[in-house]
């Protein structure tokens, strides 16, 4: 796990925060108050003495309950996926295992804050706002205190917890972040260490996926995903073909020709003319 950032938010009767999504995981821990939560759809009423979690590109908005506003801490951290070949120990396997059974699919819920990771936060920025020597240290001794509450939460929530539809779909919504993610960002060079990381599979465990539903790889759907875009933009748009191919993630026009012939393509030109 790598913790990013935590951050605070003080009651506020007009705090609202439209529908977006991040690249990272984000706990809420909601101290006191109430408020709402919608999250892929699922409307979710939270309050003081509750918490929730947001996995990336997982869309979701939150607003306040205006007779009495929450508050939220939100911690961000990401989860490194572990390689095909990683070591390990049993310990981490177990955590892992953990991890990958029941933290994808933790949400659209809310869960009890039993642990009181609200008193921690408030111990983090008692240290935050006023450092002093060791303050460091005595963060990321909390930071750790607080994912281990998580872990054992999401533990202790159980398979019994997870509503059968939910188990159902949650291929469907794996598959559905990672074309969004794809969408995203085709523009760059996506890797798949990336988004194991970012999802949480191995990249053979990614790549099992995508052929059992489009019967191709990662790179093969994001290639498919640059091709169609550029396609698109040829016959609609008026930006040149070096444009075209920076724009849709090759790394130059030259590229791009290679691509299009090695999938039988015409050629750009030749595609962009009979659009015309």
């Amino acid at each position: 796990m790598n913790i990013l950032n935590v951050t605070r938010v003080f009651p506020s009767d007009d705090w609202y925060v439209g529908e977006h999504s991040h690249t990272c995981y984000e706990l809420h821990v909601i101290p006191g108050g109430e408020g709402f939560v919608n999250i892929e759809g699922h409307d979710l009423h939270v309050r003081g003495g509750q918490f929730y979690i947001t996995a990336p590109y997982v869309k979701h908005t939150q607003r306040v309950l205006q007779s009495n506003p929450m508050g939220e801490y939100c911690l961000r951290w990401e989860l490194l996926a572990p390689t095909d070949d990683s070591p390990g120990i049993q310990e981490e396997s177990d955590e892992y295992r953990i991890l990958k059974k029941y933290f994808s699919r933790c949400y659209p819920n809310t869960f009890e804050d039993a642990y009181r990771m609200d008193k921690k936060f408030e111990r983090i920025f008692a240290e935050l706002d006023r450092p002093r020597a060791g303050s460091r240290l005595r963060v990321q001794a909390i930071l750790i205190d607080i994912m281990v509450d998580v872990l054992q939460s999401l533990h202790s929530y159980g398979e019994e917890s997870v509503p059968r539809n939910q188990k159902q779909t949650e291929e469907e919504r794996r598959l559905n972040r990672i074309m969004e993610f794809i969408q995203k960002e085709h523009h760059r060079p996506i890797t798949a260490e990336e988004v194991s990381r970012i999802f949480f599979l191995c990249p053979r465990q990614i790549n099992r996926l995508l052929r059992k539903r489009w019967n191709c790889t990662l790179g093969e759907l994001v290639t498919r995903h640059r091709l169609e875009e550029a396609i698109s933009l040829l016959r609609q748009s008026a930006m040149t073909v070096e444009e075209i191919a920076l724009r849709c993630g090759f790394t130059s026009r030259y590229y791009m020709y290679e691509v299009f012939r090695k999938h039988g393509y015409s050629t750009p030109g030749n595609i962009r003319r009979a659009g015309l």
